[in-house]
């Protein structure tokens, strides 16, 4: 299925001038101004921190409000050999950091044990069951990782029982707190902690990092932190703030590390630890270690990462691989079924999807719904079925809190727990159908429909695709990336793609050749194929892109790697003429200014869709035109509209229109207003009409820049119209662009002309049809304002 997706522009958080100045002070390629501006830089210092991050750039672990309490009361249980259990979760974040504190607190006591429970026995969490369990072991303290923060009851019961219990967690906190004997959780109300978006085993190091300080306890940090990195990668938590420092001193350390699984996974992975990645972590180890969790039982897990027996690591190594496997057809195959029913029901028909299935193995579930999710733009909910309660895996777009969704449904449920991008819960099975009502109305009416189109954001357009090593190197200083710090995007326009192929075992990869301004670059789409399957002949197209160095045998090339490409017929010459007819025809006329009832909120994309017949939707920016183009191709629907220049020349109430930059508008047509017009606002000669509905889309255009020093570099070369380029006008501003200084187009050439016209510098003649153009400078004693040319006072109105 091709995906349609909108672009922007990354928002430019930082300045200009702090961009430059970084990029002087630690020598960076200029090109990074670009990607600096988009990152929240603060300081010289910030940055430098930023991009040289080691251990002394961690937080301070006693800003946690509760950690002191917490240390207390370990270091009495670690003096008084008391039994303690750490109780983690069975994913890779919670198995990471129960082996966090397992192996610091272990290397103090013999009385330390580490228990996970069971997915299918006992399900997440604390519950009375397992308390029982631990009361008999005779545990004194519990140690929660990764859970622990919605258990009220279970922590009450293990209380009454005489056991005291310390969360760790990182999940949403609900009204009622748990009273347990500490908590550490960044998302506690009210928590001084001031970085909230710790993973568990994050929260598990910093508390092993405040026992290494307070000498509890001890041991070798840079296993600790590895294992704290492939918790917060694995758990796709911000990799910003502290979290991208845990990640990148990880990454570091893994290198070098002496774990004997750690050794034997990424052996087992084929990956080499001097090379290994952020993607390496989160799509070849972490689904490892979440095999045992999701299909069998984690405890053996444990044991693995904190044993030094090879033969047996080895052995449970090659155990999860299998496990691996196994899971990975398990979830092959719910996806297959789940999409199926996706596509027979219309995957437009629902806001949220929630599909049940008693074959579906609750342990994948959640991989399954992670992937509808990434494919159909919408969250999705898979439940395992059983004759009582059922178990369900919730997956959320960018913008949709899933948490809150579930959440306002609270009551149909037996159990719940997650935060705003993923979610588990129990159901009883006859509250399915009620659930789901209730979540697409909750869906609805929070908006979800301004979301159910992903957003690709990008840090700027390049104007030849051109890049050095050294950028590319020092971009790979903003590693490691991830969710919420994403590679640096470059959007590269009017390309043509040539030499496809396609890739891959699947054959779902596709190779290419980008040309731009006569240079090839060889390319890759990483499962795209369906992108690429509706190219015409002629076709231009845009892409972003993430540039990359290959190394092969020795020789270096640099390549793109595509991260989404859209094509669509070139008619940028056409929309040139157009947009300048429309300025010069209303730059001195009145304004429309739009009542606030005649504003709608609606997205582009939802008033396609919505179209009816005679409908005219009127466009302005050539952005906004490709993006319709697209969306139309996307949606194959080109065949509805006709797309016009100026004036609709025979216009049929039974068709619908898009309208670029109008001259004017058939009377009785209803109008949709797809962007400001940065020329004039809205034109009050066109928008009277009491049918006119303006969509909250702003764009502005550099086409019109016209400055002194522009204009001044026209004005001398206007004799070379006749003397070199044939009274041309196309062939004079493919002259003109050979000075790189200044960007020239069909639009502010014209208007320079018209500007020399106005203010008696100058006369001309042009014939449309011909591109044929004869001018004439006037020779003028005294000196001439260009600031008085109506034309000009407009270009000023518009750049302020």
């Amino acid at each position: 299925m091709q995906k349609y997706n909108i672009w922007e522009l990354r928002t430019k958080i930082s300045s200009a001038y702090l961009a430059e100045d970084i990029v002087k002070e630690l020598d960076l390629d200029i090109n990074m101004i670009h990607i600096l501006k988009s990152k929240e830089l603060g300081t010289l210092s910030a940055v430098k921190d930023f991009l040289y991050a080691g251990y002394e750039s961690l937080l301070d672990p006693f800003l946690f409000s509760d950690i002191k309490r917490a240390l207390r009361r370990i270091d009495t249980a670690l003096k008084n050999n008391e039994v303690i259990y750490i109780y983690g979760d069975y994913d890779a974040d919670g198995i990471m950091g129960t082996c966090i504190l397992y192996k610091i607190l272990s290397s103090a006591s013999s009385n330390v044990h580490a228990l996970l429970p069971n997915r299918f026995k006992q399900g997440y969490g604390l519950n009375c069951e397992m308390i029982d369990k631990l009361k008999a072991a005779d545990t004194s303290l519990i140690i929660t990782v990764d859970n622990g923060i919605t258990a009220v009851e279970e922590i009450d019961y293990a209380s009454m029982l005489g056991m005291d219990v310390i969360i760790t967690d990182h999940h949403e906190c609900n009204e009622e707190l748990p009273r347990a004997y500490s908590i550490l959780n960044p998302k506690k109300p009210d928590e001084a902690y001031p970085f909230r978006d710790l993973c568990g085993a994050a929260i598990a190091f910093k508390l092993a990092l405040a026992m290494i300080e307070q000498k509890i306890a001890s041991y070798d940090i840079c296993e600790l932190i590895t294992f704290a990195m492939i918790g917060t990668i694995a758990d796709i938590v911000p990799l910003t703030g502290e979290n991208r420092i845990i990640a990148l001193i990880g990454l570091n350390e893994i290198k070098k590390t002496k774990n004997l699984a750690l050794i034997e996974l990424m052996d087992d992975a084929n990956l080499n630890p001097h090379e290994i990645t952020c993607a390496d972590i989160g799509f070849k180890i972490a689904p490892r270690i979440n095999a045992a969790g999701r299909m069998t039982d984690a405890n053996e897990t444990i044991r693995m990462f904190c044993s030094n027996e090879r033969s047996f690591v080895k052995s449970k190594v090659s155990v999860l691989s299998q496990i691996n496997k196994f899971r990975q057809n398990e979830e092959k195959k719910i996806y297959a079924q789940a999409a199926e029913i996706v596509e027979h029901e219309n995957p437009d028909s629902r806001y949220i999807w929630v599909l049940s299935n008693a074959s579906w193995h609750e342990g994948v579930i959640g991989i399954s719904a992670g992937r509808l999710a990434e494919e159909y733009n919408r969250p999705f909910i898979l439940i395992s079925e059983n004759d009582s309660i059922c178990k369900g895996s919730a997956r959320s777009i960018a913008g949709f809190n899933i948490f809150e969704a579930i959440k306002n449904s609270e009551h149909l449920l037996t159990r719940f727990g997650g935060h705003s991008a993923a979610a588990g819960f129990s159901i009883n099975k006859e509250n399915i159908s009620e659930f789901e009502r209730r979540l697409n109305e909750y869906a609805y009416k929070n908006g979800i429909s301004k979301l159910l189109y992903n957003t690709k954001y990008y840090d700027y357009e390049s104007a030849d695709g051109i890049f050095t090593e050294k950028f590319i190197s020092d971009v790979e200083l903003l590693s490691p990336f991830g969710y919420k710090n994403p590679k640096p995007i470059i959007r590269l326009n009017n390309c043509k793609i040539s030499n496809i192929t396609k890739r891959g075992q699947d054959q779902s990869h596709i190779s290419c050749s980008v040309i731009k301004q006569n240079t090839a670059v060889r390319s890759i789409a990483f499962c795209q194929k369906d992108a690429f399957e509706d190219i015409r002949d002629n076709d231009l197209a845009d892409i972003l892109l993430y540039p990359k160095i290959n190394n092969f045998n020795n020789i270096k090339n640099i390549e793109y790697e595509i991260k989404d490409i859209f094509f669509y017929d070139n008619c940028y010459s056409e929309y040139e003429k157009a947009a300048y007819r429309h300025f010069i025809y209303f730059y001195d006329k009145a304004k429309y200014f739009a009542s606030e009832n005649k504003i709608s909120q609606n997205t582009l994309e939802e008033t396609l869709s919505s179209s009816s017949a005679g409908e005219v939707i009127t466009v302005y920016s050539y952005e906004m035109l490709k993006r319709i183009l697209r969306f139309l191709r996307y949606s194959k629907s080109e065949k509805e509209f006709s797309v016009c220049f100026n004036r609709i020349d025979d216009y049929k109430k039974e068709k619908k229109y898009i309208l670029i930059c109008p001259l004017d508008i058939p009377s009785p047509s209803n109008i949709k207003v797809a962007e400001t017009n940065c020329f004039n606002a809205y034109e009050e000669d066109l928008y009277k009409n009491e049918n006119t509905v303006f969509l909250n889309n702003k764009y502005k255009t550099d086409s019109v820049d016209v400055g002194r020093e522009l204009l001044a570099y026209i004005y001398v070369r206007l004799g070379d119209i006749s003397a070199l380029c044939e009274n041309k006008l196309s062939l004079f501003i493919e002259h003109l662009k050979k000075n790189d200084k200044y960007e020239f187009n069909y639009i502010n050439v014209r208007l320079a002309i018209d500007i020399f016209v106005s203010i008696g510098l100058a006369n001309y003649t042009y014939h449309d049809d011909t591109d044929t153009i004869f001018i004439d400078k006037i020779v003028c004693k005294e000196k001439k304002d260009i600031n008085k040319s109506r034309i000009m006072i407009k270009l000023n109105e518009i750049a302020n």
